[in-house]
């Protein structure tokens, strides 16, 4: 069994001590630095974090993420973490964006890494590093938990985004062929009926608790779609779904 590595995930903005100083005190193995790609001011930061690694023989990789935009920053950081689950990891909410630094908090609590907050020693001159020096590292537990999505209710979320409002049982036909709905014993007049309740128990959460679906028509022309709530889960986790090879699959009514 391999021991866990101590991975380290950090935006870079105007910092640099913020950002290699808990690194080196902390021993981390590696970091991913995140950054906006082709910022021209950041870049002279990145550079120095770089060159600071690089001395200190600590690992590290560049990530490019719009740091402004919320969602695209928790998708980005919770599959960092999902794909170093083996290891422990530690997210600096204290170096770019706010936005960046609230989607830290936010996948930490999601996917149980552990977020902490570097305060400086002092603030310095605008267009200088913002800050210098490190005076204490801060852990910031993170006390709650975000409910993950099932990888079942992603595929069909993926789905709807694709296909846009659809019949039920044309959902019931793709999940079958994902293999997300067991086919039942050929009873007779039992098959459809067990098909649709397993569907209806799948929208009990997604569409009355989540609220990531909505109906929309009456009795035979009723469709499911995705709602906008349903698009945000969608990008934030779609890094989860395990896609299975499957026939093409025809959406006519």
């Amino acid at each position: 069994m391999k021991p866990q590595l101590r991975v380290h995930i950090s935006a870079v903005g105007f910092d640099v001590d913020r950002v290699v100083q808990p690194l080196i005190r902390m021993k981390a193995d590696k970091v991913y630095l995140i950054t906006k790609e082709e910022e021209d001011l950041g870049k002279l930061f990145l550079e120095k974090v770089t060159s600071i690694l690089t001395r200190h023989k600590i690992e590290y990789e560049i990530v490019y993420c719009d740091i402004f935009n919320l969602v695209q920053c928790i998708q980005k950081i919770s599959e960092i973490i999902h794909k170093e689950k083996d290891n422990q990891v530690y997210v600096n909410l204290s170096t770019g964006t706010n936005i960046i630094s609230i989607a830290g908090m936010l996948a930490s609590m999601t996917w149980s890494a552990r977020p902490y907050y570097v305060e400086p020693e002092k603030y310095i001159n605008p267009g200088q590093p913002l800050s210098v020096g490190v005076k204490e590292i801060v852990e910031v537990p993170a006390v709650f938990t975000i409910t993950k999505p099932k990888e079942e209710w992603l595929h069909i979320l993926k789905f709807l985004s694709k296909q846009g409002p659809i019949k039920k049982k044309i959902l019931i036909k793709y999940l079958r062929e994902k293999e997300l709905i067991r086919k039942p014993e050929k009873i007779k007049g039992s098959e459809r009926q067990s098909a649709y309740r397993h569907l209806d128990t799948m929208l009990v959460d997604i569409r009355d608790r989540w609220g990531l679906v909505a109906e929309e028509g009456q009795a035979r022309a009723k469709r499911i779609r995705i709602t906008e709530k349903g698009e945000i889960i969608l990008k934030m986790f779609e890094f989860l779904i395990i896609e299975k090879k499957i026939g093409r699959l025809m959406v006519n009514d």
